[in-house]
């Protein structure tokens, strides 16, 4: 993954009135992301209606009477332009927690698909990778997350860490608990607490959320050895929409707090 040029970032909006995950990229890479999509849209009609629940339409580009540009499933999304960068908003809401998770999904596969043609000629490299997963016929681990963090990240967590085992940045704290509160009705807001996370002195992240010990890490056997290399993260027991985009609200703040150093 460290060896592709710089295609996407990942960053989490932490505000109480509207939180989001977002992916940002180049806009000249928007017309194949948008028909890519379709594409796969397409080709996923049945698990799209099992997962969701009814049938519902995928907003390629679409315009509100706001003057907002849509989409994603049931139009869940915002896509927000300017001169140089296209930056897809997934608003976290309870209403939208399936569309949302669904979109992710899709979103970040197509972007594991080189652009070819389009690619925009760039000395940046891509530091986060993810892939998600919504299965409809799983119950456990029917939400799993995982990718890839180059290298560089990996330096800037063990400088954090410093030699210890510490708490992850309160930014990052406060991006979960900000995730938790937004998608889970007020009587699960109770287990706000239970979104935490750490940084050990070897470079590696732990997240929480509330589950059977479910996480969202670097394992100690994905560590790399030497080199500019990319460090894989998986996960364990994310079984809920809820619970994956909650513990990927923090990681998108994690990596955006190292990387802004």
């Amino acid at each position: 993954m460290y060896d592709d040029s710089h295609v996407y970032d990942i960053s989490f909006v932490d505000s109480d009135e509207h939180p989001a995950l977002v992916i940002t990229m180049h806009n000249a890479y928007l017309k194949e992301v948008l028909a890519r999509l379709e594409v796969l849209v397409d080709r996923n009609t049945d698990r799209i209606q099992k997962y969701l629940g009814e049938e519902v339409s995928f907003v390629s580009e679409e315009t509100n009477l706001f003057g907002e540009t849509l989409f994603g499933f049931e139009g869940c999304g915002r896509i927000v332009l300017d001169d140089t960068l296209a930056a897809f908003h997934l608003p976290y809401t309870q209403h939208t927690i399936g569309a949302c998770a669904l979109t992710l999904q899709f979103l970040t596969h197509v972007l594991s698909v080189p652009m070819g043609d389009t690619a925009v000629k760039t000395n940046r490299k891509q530091h986060v990778s993810i892939h998600t997963v919504c299965d409809p016929e799983r119950h456990f681990h029917a939400h799993s997350a995982g990718g890839y963090v180059s290298s560089i990240i990996v330096t800037g967590l063990c400088e954090y860490a410093d030699g210890e085992t510490v708490s992850v940045p309160k930014e990052v704290m406060k991006a979960m608990h900000t995730a938790w509160k937004a998608l889970t009705p007020s009587d699960m807001h109770r287990w706000v607490s239970e979104c935490r996370g750490c940084i050990t002195s070897d470079g590696r992240f732990m997240l929480q959320c509330l589950g059977n010990a479910c996480d969202l890490s670097i394992y100690p056997d994905q560590m790399y050895t030497d080199g500019n290399v990319s460090v894989a993260f998986a996960c364990h027991n994310v079984d809920s929409a809820m619970q994956q985009l909650t513990l990927l609200a923090g990681f998108a703040s994690l990596c955006e707090y190292v990387l802004g150093k």
